[in-house]
């Protein structure tokens, strides 16, 4: 299947997947399953273990992986705030804003201490080329 296709049609099933959950939105709130475990049910019919529509190599697709988990960890944190029925002004939200703030203070801080003592994220560019040259070496070896 072209890459182009693959890409069309997994905006098609998404597009789909998000309109028929939202039109049967009423039917599933009556059933005992949560919306996460049907999107769950469908990414496994998709999957290389149902249908094989979707086949992602977690070596290969990291960077795309990467960002769909931070999309669903931010739909998640999304909806349950949404779901929280507690005016800000409650004096429950004192412990977890305390919390909040002083691991954002200190993770800031720490990536500030190491940006200033010299410390830079690894090059993804350098790490695929050392990886093609030992994967070179390996073929040439007869290693695999």
């Amino acid at each position: 299947m072209s890459e182009d296709l693959l890409f069309t049609l997994s905006f098609v099933v998404i597009g789909a997947l998000l309109i028929i959950m939202t039109m049967t939105g009423v039917f599933i709130a009556r059933l005992p399953l949560s919306a996460a475990m049907l999107y769950l049910a469908v990414g496994v019919g998709i999957g290389p273990a149902g249908l094989g529509l979707v086949t992602l190599d977690p070596l290969r697709d990291a960077g795309l992986l990467e960002r769909l988990t931070e999309i669903a960890v931010l739909i998640s944190l999304f909806t349950a705030g949404l779901k929280l029925n507690m005016p800000f002004s409650d004096r429950r939200w004192r412990i977890p804003v305390q919390l909040a703030t002083v691991s954002m203070v200190l993770t800031v801080a720490a990536v500030a201490a190491l940006l200033a003592a010299g410390w830079r994220a690894p090059d993804r560019r350098r790490r695929r080329a050392r990886t093609a040259r030992r994967d070179a070496a390996d073929n040439v070896a007869g290693l695999t």
